[in-house]
């Protein structure tokens, strides 16, 4: 095993993980995308690694997603694959330690065990992408899939340079910081980005081929009215999923080099995108309060798995609560709204799938402080 290792997370919160495989920990160093750092902070995370969790008689809630025994509380793998991991749903937000058995692909929930992390100490993530844009500081939210991505690739691809995607942490000054996870980029976007020239392996490019094959095999069909056979609608019903997966994933600070923003960069002008069935980008003047809101609605979604684990914790100890997670929505409107309050704001209506260059060509009139 190797000794204690410690991710430093803006000089904000510590991560240690204890007993530790290689493999444990390229499997948290992909998942935080970052490297193991030293520093001399408190720990709030520890996430300890053992062969095998002794429990005593499990108590199972549903089929294959939690159990309890008087331990504690238990995630089971979803699909069979890997190990139980012990979270103690109580202390989450605080000095908390995670129990995982080796192995384990991903430690589930640990981004939004970190979010209450970042909560507790007054810091608010937000579900977003944020850029550097020609010295202005910009925020970019939307409901999931809606287009954060989509416009930091636009303005990468001009030179932007990356603070963050998926989570945002915003301070009370006023700044923002982001964690470097993985970034997912469409097929129909990274061929909108010759600049960045994202890397695509050989297998994921013949996927990508083979679902496009799959997808003139099921136009033949349906034009030569053959689309009842029970091969027709089997591929018709299989292609929404192939489909999804014509992504690949890279890591931001692989993937955008020079354009990496590691340091906080102020709050200047905060967009919310929205898709709507009109070909044109349009971009309106908005109120940062509401989109403050519509962030928290955002939110409510993107803890919903937490939050459905927590009430089976209660269930399981009813004696046993989180103060932060009973509060969570109160507490992030507190910090949220005072955040963004002021800030030039604006909404960004954008069909589906929409052309980067013209994205970034509307929305940057707005970006210059």
């Amino acid at each position: 095993m190797n000794d204690p290792i410690v991710f430093n997370l803006h000089d904000l919160v510590c991560i240690r993980l204890v007993d530790a495989t290689n493999q444990d920990i390229a499997t948290v160093t992909r998942q935080l995308g970052l490297q193991p750092s030293a520093t001399t902070n408190p720990v709030d995370i520890t996430i300890r690694f053992c062969d095998s969790i002794a429990t005593s008689t499990l108590t199972f809630l549903g089929l294959d997603n939690a159990a309890y025994d008087e331990n504690g509380f238990y995630v089971l793998p979803s699909s069979g694959i890997g190990g139980k991991v012990r979270i103690p749903f109580d202390c989450i937000g605080g000095a908390c330690e995670i129990v995982c058995e080796r192995g384990i692909r991903s430690i589930p929930m640990l981004n939004l065990i970190l979010n209450l992390t970042f909560i507790r100490k007054d810091h608010i993530p937000v579900h977003a992408s944020a850029f550097m844009f020609e010295g202005t500081g910009v925020l970019v939210v939307a409901w999931a899939t809606g287009g954060k991505t989509e416009a930091l690739l636009a303005f990468a691809e001009r030179g932007a340079e990356y603070v963050g995607d998926e989570w945002v942490i915003l301070s009370p000054s006023g700044e923002m910081f982001g964690i470097p996870t993985r970034t997912s980029i469409k097929e129909w976007q990274f061929r909108q980005l010759p600049n960045l020239n994202p890397k695509v392996g050989i297998q994921r490019r013949l996927f990508i081929a083979g679902v496009h094959l799959a997808d003139r095999v099921n136009k033949l069909f349906v034009k030569s009215g053959l689309g009842g056979l029970f091969v027709a609608k089997a591929l018709h019903r299989g292609l929404p999923s192939l489909r999804k997966e014509m992504k690949i994933w890279v890591m931001p600070r692989s993937f955008f080099k020079t354009q990496f923003c590691e340091r906080p960069v102020s709050i200047d002008t905060v967009f919310l995108i929205v898709m709507h069935e009109d070909p044109e980008i349009i971009v309106e003047p908005s109120d940062a309060d509401a989109i403050a809101e519509r962030m928290l609605a955002s939110h409510e979604f993107e803890y919903s798995g937490l939050v459905r684990l927590y009430n089976a914790y209660k269930f399981a100890f009813p004696d046993r609560r989180n103060d932060l997670l009973e509060n969570l929505w109160d507490t992030q409107r507190q910090l949220l709204g005072p955040v963004l309050r002021n800030k030039p704001a604006f909404t960004v209506a954008r069909p589906y799938p929409v052309s980067l260059s013209t994205l970034y060509q509307q929305m940057a009139p707005f970006c210059r402080t």
